[in-house]
């Protein structure tokens, strides 16, 4: 990951409140995400677009707090093999990148 202040946030989150914290802070952003995505898909209620993507955004910070917490290289190695299935379930064609 490269450092950005965005990265310091992160690792100063997860020094701040502990890996531990932050893996069940995770789970709590996920669920609220399943949920506004529930609720978008069934239509049910007022139109829900708006907080379906801050759930999204709040979920996307948590899961960088999880790469830090987790083996980045492990998980950068699974993403390429599934993105790679997807490809060709999908009938995209991948280019190896240079090296």
């Amino acid at each position: 990951m490269k450092v950005t202040k965005e990265t310091e946030i992160y690792r100063a989150a997860v020094k701040e409140f502990g890996g531990a914290h932050q893996t069940l802070k995770a789970i709590e952003e996920l669920a609220e995400l399943q949920r506004a995505l529930a609720r978008d898909y069934s239509g049910e209620g007022m139109k829900t677009d708006l907080h379906v993507c801050e759930e999204i955004a709040d979920v996307e910070i948590m899961l960088n707090q999880l790469r830090l917490i987790f083996d980045p290289k492990e998980i950068d190695d699974w993403k390429d093999s599934k993105l790679e299935r997807l490809a060709r379930m999908v009938g995209v064609e991948i280019e190896e990148e240079a090296t």
